[in-house]
């Protein structure tokens, strides 16, 4: 008897854990569905690049809006208005070429999806003498 009355304790335990996990994802649902009041914040800068060159790239200008309500944050992005500014170069280490006194680094821009072709440069290793250094 103990046993069939632990078997239901058991299964009712069961049964009512997703019906709180449901109720979980409803407050979700709930806060995701917000009827947004928004509020203009102003004119910024987006994270929308658009290559030009490989010395200049566009960043395209948004309206920043903001709910009320949740916080929630949008950008709108406004078509035409662009910032044109220099790349923002950096050089990433790729490592070694196994096997070989050959060592690879790409350029790239921090701020849009420009990148040179791959570059290998002489590098006494392995180990690397100086890693994470481009010879010139």
């Amino acid at each position: 008897m103990k046993r069939v009355l632990l078997m239901l304790l058991i299964l009712a335990v069961l049964i009512s854990a997703p019906g709180f996990a449901g109720s979980i994802g409803s407050d979700v649902w709930v806060e995701s569905s917000c009827s947004h009041i928004w509020d203009h914040k102003g004119i910024v800068l987006s994270d929308y690049c658009h290559v030009i060159d490989n010395d200049m790239h566009n960043n395209q200008y948004a309206n920043k809006y903001q709910c009320e309500k949740c916080s929630l944050v949008e950008l709108r992005l406004i078509q035409g208005y662009f910032l044109e500014e220099k790349h923002s170069k950096y050089y990433r280490d790729d490592g070694h070429i196994f096997g070989e006194q050959l060592h690879l680094a790409t350029n790239k821009c921090s701020k849009c999806n420009w990148e040179a072709p791959q570059m290998q440069y002489y590098c006494p290793g392995p180990p690397c003498v100086y890693p994470n250094v481009m010879p010139y």
